[in-house]
């Protein structure tokens, strides 16, 4: 199927979860991200139109000034199946974008709103979301060196993509399950208020 396949269908049509997730994908991108054929020797990041970017490997989720995605970059293989036996508890991933080889995998967050990280943005609000894009990542074992500038584009066919929840999440309903204090304490005595005062919220 081609990454365009579900575009094409009509209107009234029923979709499946991941068409809905992936739709809602295509509209939150960039107007023009960044995107890459990989990352071996001689490719680089390239910056192209939206609908050549979702047919590379790689592409650009977040907005320079917003974030509206948590990906987290799990690089142990059978990464599902550790979620699935081990991390359970853990808030479901809207997409799970899968290497079919290794197991290996990023596991996507969509956030209901998105966070503004601009220079005139809320402080308190940005660290909330570093604090549980550090515990997710904490929580999984996995890589705290991924950026997040690009991810594994879930319209490429080189990946296995899986849906597991449909709606978007909103940070505190991510937060409720996930020990933030652990995450604030990297951070000074003025974040761990701002924690608190951003649960009473």
């Amino acid at each position: 199927m081609s990454a365009f396949a579900f575009f094409e269908q009509e209107t009234n049509q029923n979709k499946t979860s991941l068409d809905v997730v992936l739709e809602r994908l295509f509209d939150n991108l960039p107007n023009k991200p960044y995107c890459a054929d990989g990352f071996d020797w001689g490719n680089m990041l390239k910056i192209r139109n939206k609908k050549e970017a979702i047919t590379k490997p790689y592409i650009q989720f977040n907005h320079p000034m917003w974030k509206k995605y948590i990906v987290i970059d799990i690089d142990n293989t059978g990464a599902v199946a550790d979620w699935i036996y081990d991390y359970s508890h853990l808030p479901k991933p809207n997409l799970i974008i899968e290497n079919k080889k290794n197991g290996r995998a990023h596991f996507v967050y969509e956030l209901l709103d998105a966070v503004s990280f601009t220079n005139n943005s809320s402080i308190k609000a940005q660290r909330y979301y570093t604090a549980i894009q550090s515990a997710l990542t904490d929580e999984f074992k996995a890589d705290h060196r991924f950026t997040g500038l690009v991810s594994k584009n879930p319209f490429s066919s080189k990946w296995r993509v899986s849906c597991f929840r449909e709606d978007p999440y909103q940070l505190k309903e991510l937060a409720n399950k996930l020990d933030l204090q652990t995450a604030y304490s990297l951070t000074d005595s003025k974040t761990k208020e701002n924690l608190k005062s951003a649960n009473d919220e």
